[in-house]
């Protein structure tokens, strides 16, 4: 999960996953202004493995954050590291 912070101020972001079953995970990470900052999910949630789950990605605080969110799946291929891959922008809930 890649999430860009386009505010010029750092942000606290909340990154819920929500699994089939109703329960969830949460983590929350500081990303500065201006960057770009990537969770790797099976890392970062090892209960999301071998799971089907949804994610909501949030800026806290008074003053939330400009964020873009997207999905990337890489893969490689005979011995060719990111040789094919696919991604989608996140839709915008409120």
């Amino acid at each position: 999960m890649l999430i860009a912070n386009t505010s010029s101020t750092a942000a606290d972001v909340d990154v819920t996953l929500i699994f089939g079953n109703g329960s969830t995970a949460v983590k929350t990470y500081q990303i500065p202004g201006n960057s770009r900052f990537n969770v790797q999910v099976p890392v970062e949630f090892p209960a999301s493995q071998e799971r089907r789950f949804g994610a909501i990605v949030e800026s806290r605080g008074a003053t939330p954050a400009r964020l873009v969110v997207e999905r990337s799946i890489y893969s490689d291929a005979s011995g060719v590291v990111f040789a094919a891959g696919s991604n989608a922008v996140a839709t915008r809930l409120r």
